[in-house]
């Protein structure tokens, strides 16, 4: 294996089925204007590389990625070596004649007290309050330096070059395109397939996020109609006294994961995956497109009659589709009550019918 197959700093084989992928070169021959090389970035931080041919001139994208980010927080170590070196001629100047040392990039600096001064005993005072009350004078601090944190909302900046070859079948040779700073990374992590970066970067792009959200709003309004189809059989269109009587949160969950999934999604993260809180959140929004979808509010209307909540407590709610109206809910109380009128029925003729055997073993 070549020298120049391996990474000068980790070390790694560069070679991936035969061809150097993945690498930049230390001392390029050709520099591209207003960009540093990797050697003029290591001499800044305090690392020298030697031009030798014994060594290897070229290093990873992962270790120059790395050199990237120490480079930026080399920028923040500098802002904190600047504010404790303010801090120090501070204390500097307010105590003059005292000790002081502070270590400011591995130099240990000291006033000089003198002689006089540190052959002297403490005397104390009468009383210890007074003492207390002497000795409570604000000590000198440094200045707190701010938090300092990377935005997650912006693309990050970027400084390598890419670029996209397109080949036509008119144009063999092809058609060579420069990818701006904003979209590199997009191209980059979707042709490695890095999805998940990819999706990140796509999000903090606000143009092409505009377009996505287009997208998404059409598979919203298409899992909507679905659900608002009378055809499909979702659980909230079945509104008759039995399947009131059947209507659970198991089962309408159920629903909506299997017909809206990317609607479910959304409302199980805002609700925490919360299932009631989920199936209540969906069915109020789905009854202001589709008033019919009246399951869940017939299933409040039963709470509110239980309660006994007055006519406009009902005429509220329904204006914000969280329960029918008053009439809406009395007729369908009638209509559960003759239901179970009708199985209190049969359930006392199946009583009668059903007569015990008796046994005669002496015949």
């Amino acid at each position: 294996m070549s020298v120049e197959d391996s990474c000068r700093l980790c070390k790694d084989n560069l070679r991936i089925k035969g061809t150097l992928s993945n690498t930049k070169k230390i001392f390029p021959s050709k520099k591209v204007a207003n960009e540093k090389s990797v050697n003029e970035r290591l001499m800044a931080l305090g690392l020298t590389l030697s031009n030798d041919n014994s060594r290897s001139g070229r290093i990873c994208r992962s270790c120059f990625r790395l050199v990237v980010r120490i480079e930026e927080d080399f920028a923040v170590f500098r802002r904190w070596q600047e504010a404790e070196e303010a801090s120090f001629s501070t204390v500097e100047e307010r105590l003059p004649g005292e000790e002081v040392s502070l270590a400011i990039s591995g130099v240990q600096r000291s006033c000089p007290v003198s002689g006089e001064k540190r052959a002297r005993e403490h005397t104390p005072s009468e009383t210890t309050h007074y003492v207390n009350k002497k000795r409570c004078t604000e000590q000198p601090t440094a200045t707190p330096t701010p938090k300092l944190s990377r935005p997650t909302a912006e693309m990050p900046v970027r400084r390598s070059l890419t670029e996209v070859i397109i080949h036509y079948p008119s144009n063999p040779t092809g058609d060579k395109m420069e990818c701006q700073a904003n979209i590199a990374g997009i191209v980059e992590n979707i042709t490695k397939e890095n999805w998940r970066t990819a999706a990140n970067l796509i999000v903090r792009h606000k143009e092409l996020f505009g377009r996505l959200k287009e997208n998404i709003l059409k598979v919203i309004e298409d899992e909507s109609k679905l659900l608002c189809n009378p055809y499909k059989g979702f659980m909230l269109w079945r509104s008759s006294a039995a399947d009131l009587k059947a209507f659970t949160f198991a089962n309408l969950l159920s629903d909506l994961e299997r017909m809206s999934p990317f609607m479910f999604s959304i409302f199980s993260k805002i609700t925490k995956r919360s299932p009631h809180s989920t199936c209540a959140a969906a069915a109020i929004a789905l009854r202001g497109r589709e008033p019919r979808l009246s399951a869940f509010a017939y299933c409040v209307d039963s709470v509110l009659m239980y309660g006994g909540a007055k006519k406009d407590v009902f005429k509220r709610l329904s204006k914000l589709g969280i329960s029918t109206s008053h009439a809406c809910a009395l007729a369908k109380q009638k209509e559960l009550k003759l239901l179970a009128a009708s199985e209190d029925i049969k359930s006392t003729q199946c009583r009668q019918e059903k007569m015990p055997i008796v046994c005669d073993f002496e015949n």
